[in-house]
């Protein structure tokens, strides 16, 4: 079963077809529609299971900006401001290999794909979601995930570090100046 929702996932149906027509958006929209319930088990299942919600960061930086727009909303919405969903599922599911992928939608060519993931990125990343107990793993974000001279990105940077002030001494040592 995984295997195929992960080739559902990774279909798109070619780039001159309508979104609303592309197997990947309908899946999309189906996940969003389960997670639409605000059922706390169900929305726990559904992000932990990486053939699902998690599976489309790897195609985003092919999509279009309406569909990342779409992506977006939806971790925004049903996940990152679901507030009966634990601390420790959000963190789960918001992990390296997601924020990784999101560090890479940073660097594309379209403004509005890249004010889009920093306007979901610089709440997430500067939120109580993460505490003083992540900064092992937010100081590696900064330092080998987002990249500190690209614009966009030393904007998360600098947002990470003005949240987590402690963070600044670690993170000029690793900067190798």
């Amino acid at each position: 079963l995984n295997n195929s929702l992960r080739r559902l996932v990774n279909r798109s149906g070619g780039q001159n077809v309508d979104l609303p027509k592309q197997v990947r958006y309908c899946f999309l929209k189906f996940n969003a529609a389960l997670l639409s319930w605000n059922h706390v088990q169900l929305t726990e299942k559904v992000l932990k299971s990486r053939s699902f919600l998690s599976a489309f960061v790897v195609g985003l930086m092919k999509d279009s900006v309406e569909f990342v727009k779409e992506y977006v909303a939806i971790l925004d919405h049903n996940v990152f401001q679901f507030s009966r969903l634990s601390r420790s599922t959000k963190t789960y599911f918001f992990n390296k290999f997601l924020i990784g992928n999101f560090a890479k939608l940073l660097t594309v060519d379209n403004q509005e794909t890249i004010d889009c993931c920093k306007k979901f990125l610089i709440p997430l990343l500067t939120s109580k979601l993460f505490a003083e107990r992540d900064e092992e793993f937010l100081l590696e974000l900064c330092c080998k995930i987002f990249k500190p001279y690209d614009d966009a990105q030393q904007q998360i940077v600098l947002a990470i570090l003005k949240r987590h002030p402690n963070l600044v001494v670690k993170f000029m040592q690793k900067l190798n100046l």
